[in-house]
């Protein structure tokens, strides 16, 4: 898919992404001040948003195939020869953890309204969201009438690409500047629009995937993937890990869905 050219501009881009953004986002040393970033975020989130949607050309929807290959070639112009999307330069990085998602609060309609201490104190309870949001790799286009984005998620954060847009609503996180700028984390959040809606659905749809392929798994497989990861892993350090944390939620939930 990509020449030697190719791997190296954007290695070099994904090395600036983590350093500068990923890992002071993780550690936390981020949220409360202000970052300034270069053009090497927009590449960057270009580059990661190209390569996933071109893997996916072929199953875009006919109503969207002309727009997103127009989307395309654009990014491929860019990434090239860093000429900036004419048409199709709407990038968006959303940030997000649990704590983010349900702060202030997240309803889902009239009847289902969870606030960020609802979450603290019921975590188990909505396993499926941090999940999610911690670990899962996703890509898909949000479609919506008259409103369409390509979205590829990593760990923690969200990048979208705008591809129609009729509803200035719509909350896709923070718009990135080509030639760079500054991002105040300390004012950041994601509202409680129909984007943290569509996340939430995304993340128990996940879910569910999950337990469809686990329940394919016959008990000696996966009482030899539980010795393996015994052997693997110091428990006690496990234990005060996030992943860690996960796993043991994971259990809990589970525990709940059969009860």
């Amino acid at each position: 898919m990509l020449g030697n050219r190719a791997e190296q501009m954007f290695s070099l881009r994904e090395k600036w992404f983590a350093e500068h953004i990923f890992m002071p986002f993780c550690n936390n040393t981020i949220l409360k001040t202000k970052a300034n970033y270069d053009n090497n975020l927009y590449y960057f989130i270009v580059s990661v948003l190209w390569r996933r949607f071109y893997t996916l050309r072929d199953y875009i929807k006919v109503e969207l195939r002309e727009q997103c290959m127009l989307a395309l070639e654009e990014w491929r112009e860019y990434l090239l020869n860093g000429v900036t999307p004419p048409k199709f330069n709407q990038i968006y990085m959303m940030p997000i953890t649990p704590e983010l998602f349900f702060s202030p609060y997240f309803s889902f309609n009239k009847d289902f309204y969870v606030t960020i201490e609802d979450y603290k104190s019921n975590r188990t309870d909505f396993y499926p969201v941090t999940s999610y949001l911690f670990t899962d790799f996703d890509s898909e286009i949000y479609c919506a009438p008259n409103n369409y984005a390509f979205f590829c998620k990593i760990p923690r954060f969200f990048f979208w690409a705008v591809i129609e847009r009729n509803d200035t609503e719509l909350n896709f996180g923070i718009r990135v500047n080509p030639k760079g700028g500054t991002i105040d984390f300390k004012r950041y959040n994601i509202g409680n629009g129909e984007i943290k809606r569509f996340i939430f659905k995304r993340s128990y749809d996940a879910e569910q995937l999950y337990r469809e392929a686990a329940s394919k798994l016959s008990d000696k497989t996966i009482d030899k993937m539980l010795e393996h990861m015994k052997r693997k892993e110091n428990i006690e350090h496990l234990k005060n890990s996030e992943m860690g944390e996960l796993l043991f939620e994971r259990v809990e939930y589970q525990s709940q869905l059969t009860d």
